[in-house]
């Protein structure tokens, strides 16, 4: 026997082979315990949680979504929003009390939120980087419902005063300007950078719908979640926190693109040629044609032979 068996026997004098330790045995999960024999169902799992995704991981618990709020279209209070879309950025998770507590990056685990093709819109008269704003405002200034910000599970409505949210930058690599300037965020030189909440005990919980905001963003451009380091506490855990590392290309849910499905092959192949229906080209295919088309991948019947013009 051995005491560092979860079942040791200090009164056992001959072992039976029955001997086994209790914790996470799934290696992908951050909580992975090498020694353990018999999973306890403490594995915390970043990935895919969505059934309808491709690459649906059923191991994972937490997982990164992206939420329209709102595509607009004209005018809302007196700025003119049209082309801008409200996105929220959402964490879910397996348990109603899991909290979080911070969104950071750093050198060994950056954060990258970028934006192309456009900028993050603000609202600069009332508005704010975290959601500690006026909601009366909104009333006066409708487009304020609209602002960008950073969050730890609330919103202007649900935000607590008294468990105020925090942020940090570095020095070297500032992020609070660039974003309230209509850029992206970016965390990743050895000092890092976070927006946090310190000894709360209502703000950051995940609640019966077991997900937590992490961020309103409304922009004109292509929004990309590529990486960020977020700090939880699991209610499995009791008092330890646990960081999660999510990165796009991991983590991410992906979708069949309208063309291909899951497993690369066409949705709509009407004349089963390998060529999907969205991507034929019709034109001549008869190589001694006059108008032969070495880029045609359906025949039209259109093709100009040298007889034809005798």
């Amino acid at each position: 026997p051995s005491p560092y068996f979860h079942n040791f026997d200090s009164t056992a004098t001959l072992d039976d082979g029955s001997c086994n330790n209790i914790g996470c045995t799934v290696a992908e999960a951050l909580n992975y315990e090498p020694w353990a024999t018999d999973d306890d169902g403490s594995c915390i799992i970043l990935g895919c949680t969505d059934s309808d995704a491709c690459n649906y991981n059923p191991d994972a618990q937490y997982g990164i979504r992206l939420d329209v709020v709102a595509v607009h279209e004209g005018v809302v209070g007196t700025t003119d929003l049209s082309g801008f879309t409200t996105y929220h950025v959402v964490l879910t998770g397996p348990n109603s009390e899991d909290r979080l507590s911070a969104v950071m990056g750093d050198e060994g685990t950056p954060l990258n939120w970028q934006v192309n093709d456009g900028i993050i819109w603000h609202e600069n008269l009332a508005g704010n980087i975290t959601p500690d704003i006026n909601t009366t405002f909104i009333g006066f200034i409708p487009e304020l419902a609209f602002d960008s910000w950073v969050t730890i599970g609330v919103d202007p409505y649900s935000y607590n005063s008294s468990e105020q949210i925090s942020t940090v930058e570095s020095i070297n690599q500032p992020w609070i300007e660039g974003f309230e300037s209509g850029g992206g965020i970016t965390m990743n030189d050895n000092y890092g950078g976070a927006w946090f909440v310190a000894g709360a005990q209502t703000t950051g919980v995940f609640g019966d719908d077991h997900e937590v905001l992490l961020a309103q963003l409304t922009t004109n451009g292509s929004l990309s979640i590529e990486s960020m380091n977020i700090q939880i506490l699991p209610v499995a855990l009791v008092s330890d926190d646990v960081q999660l590392f999510y990165e796009t290309n991991v983590h991410a849910c992906s979708y069949p693109n309208g063309v291909l499905d899951c497993a690369g092959e066409c949705e709509n192949d009407t004349d089963d040629d390998g060529v999907c229906d969205e991507n034929e080209l019709p034109g001549c295919m008869n190589s001694l044609a006059c108008n032969f088309n070495v880029d045609a991948t359906d025949e039209d019947g259109s093709c100009i032979l040298y007889e034809d013009e005798i």
